[in-house]
């Protein structure tokens, strides 16, 4: 039986490779765009605008009910985000910032949210000072090792379940996106790892 589920007005049907969008509720669509805030630049997702949008409004729900602000507007001079967003899981954000006197600090946020469906209630937070040369080695590993600002946004499509691994960085005016589709190996999973251990949050990333 083909399954299908709305989200703002969508009415999605999820495949292998992509999400095939079917159809929009007008009415929806309106009533969401005058509480929605645009998290991520226009065409970062998709060539396609409703794909692209879809995904946009997907993600930007979840950060929204983790009380997560678009990046851009961190004050820090230096932000990475990782959020985790899997079928039938709760939703994950974890958020590492440097300020500009070179102080780090780590929070991770957990909801009783479905990550492939709706978003749902922070109901895990955990925040934490990280040592300068931690801090440090982290960031060298995103910039350097990763070469986060060097990666397409998309590297492959989206599968019908699995698991999405969002990746944001933020360096004084600078923004980038990388969103992978549940990698099993490479820099960035190990990232999102080791800020995972840092943060303390108890929950399994798959």
């Amino acid at each position: 039986m083909t399954s299908f589920y709305t989200f703002c007005g969508l009415f999605i049907r999820p495949i292998k490779g992509g999400i095939v969008l079917l159809s929009i509720t007008l009415l929806s669509l309106v009533s969401c765009a005058t509480t929605e805030v645009n998290y991520f630049p226009s065409a970062q997702f998709s060539p396609e605008s409703e794909l692209d949008n879809f995904v946009s409004r997907w993600y930007s729900g979840h950060l929204r009910s983790m009380n997560e602000k678009p990046l851009p507007q961190y004050s820090e001079s230096q932000v990475v985000r990782f959020t985790w967003l899997a079928n039938s899981q709760t939703p994950v954000t974890l958020r590492l910032t440097r300020s500009e006197d070179g102080h780090y600090e780590i929070l991770g946020k957990k909801t009783d949210g479905d990550g492939g469906f709706e978003p749902g209630k922070i109901i895990d937070y955990k925040s934490a000072p990280v040592p300068t040369e931690v801090g440090d080695r982290l960031l060298n590993k995103f910039e350097k090792e990763c070469r986060f600002w060097q990666q397409p946004t998309k590297k492959d499509q989206m599968g019908a379940g699995g698991s999405q691994w969002i990746f944001e960085g933020k360096k004084q005016a600078r923004y980038h996106v990388v969103d992978l589709w549940q990698p099993s190996s490479g820099c960035l999973r190990e990232l999102a790892l080791d800020m995972l251990k840092l943060s303390e949050l108890e929950t399994e990333l798959t």
